[in-house]
């Protein structure tokens, strides 16, 4: 039947009795062990209980192919026959191959399974922890928020003009900056987006009246403001001395 096995340990390969029955056939070890296991799959399907009926030696030499295999067996204290009664009987046969043997060990071997799954199951989250302390120390900083007063699609428009991204102390640099100006800080802001500057500078007024007052300006620094002697008039965008 599909699924049918047989118990055989890893150390039954090692074991003395398995090394004195190939020495009684002389054969290998290795040679002896095959016969061993197909004789063990031959009892499996014909034994109740570890007995076999209906045998004797000769039959049990034939059944393996191997004159004096019955015997050799016998020699090691795997196997009783008795040739009256024609029964052949296995020491222990039913600890390691009966129904219940066989389902001891089936729930011994997932026992072991799962108690290694859950060793396994549970180291996992752990380097998850791991993997996600590590992620999250090498996520950038968040940037930092734009100035009091200053719209932030302005500020994201002057952060692109830039070209790389502001710290927090720069930030608070060119918040104090703009309150020192004075003013809508937005329009300082676009000013400098509108000329492609690079940095932040008080506004400048480029309209006629602007105009007018830094021609003002000048004319009052080269002749020294409102002197008693002399009369200023501006022609033509000229500054022109009457006395």
């Amino acid at each position: 039947m599909a699924g049918d096995w047989i118990k055989v340990e890893h150390a039954t390969a090692n074991k003395s009795e398995v090394a004195l029955f190939a020495e009684l056939l002389g054969v290998s070890v290795a040679e002896g062990l095959g016969l061993l296991i197909m004789f063990w799959l031959w009892c499996d399907n014909n034994s109740c209980n570890g007995c076999v009926t209906h045998v004797s030696r000769s039959s049990i030499d034939t059944v393996t192919h191997t004159p004096g295999f019955c015997a050799a067996l016998e020699s090691v204290g795997w196997c009783q026959i008795d040739e009256q009664s024609r029964i052949l009987t296995l020491p222990n046969f039913t600890r390691h191959n009966e129904s219940s043997a066989k389902s001891r060990a089936l729930t011994n071997k997932r026992v072991k399974r799962s108690r290694n799954a859950d060793t396994v199951t549970e180291s996992l989250p752990e380097k998850r922890r791991e993997e996600k302390n590590i992620k999250s120390k090498t996520k950038p900083a968040p940037e930092p928020s734009a100035p009091t007063g200053v719209r932030p699609e302005v500020w994201t428009e002057w952060q692109k003009l830039r070209g790389k991204k502001l710290t927090p102390y720069a930030v608070a640099l060119q918040a104090k900056q703009l309150t020192a100006y004075g003013g809508d800080p937005n329009e300082i802001v676009e000013q400098s987006i509108r000329n492609g500057w690079a940095g932040l500078f008080a506004l400048k007024r480029d309209g006629p009246q602007g105009r007018q007052s830094a021609r003002s300006a000048t004319v009052a620094q080269i002749f020294g403001g409102n002197d008693e002697r002399h009369d200023e008039r501006v022609i033509d965008g000229q500054a022109e001395r009457v006395g």
